[in-house]
């Protein structure tokens, strides 16, 4: 299963539904959507994201931690039922 963690790192950027929003032309439910986790960009929509935390992000700390998709991304593997 893939995490979608754009919660943390809207967080460790500092940018806002609202500026993500706007950035990538969206309304700000569908961001509420992937922060929740029941919905997730598609594989263009993502590229657009990654561009537009890049642009919008705080600069200090795109330079003290650049943006890499892995950290954005988190994959765990899905436990059949029974397991825990």
């Amino acid at each position: 299963m893939i995490i979608f963690r754009i919660t943390e790192i809207m967080a460790r950027y500092r940018v806002s539904v609202v500026a993500l929003s706007n950035e990538l032309s969206i309304g700000t439910s569908a961001i509420s959507k992937w922060r929740q986790g029941t919905a997730t960009p598609s594989f263009d929509r993502l590229n657009q994201v990654m561009n537009a935390l890049k642009t919008i992000g705080d600069d200090e700390q795109l330079k003290l931690y650049p943006l890499q998709l892995s950290e954005l991304l988190e994959w765990r593997e899905e436990k059949e039922e029974g397991e825990e």
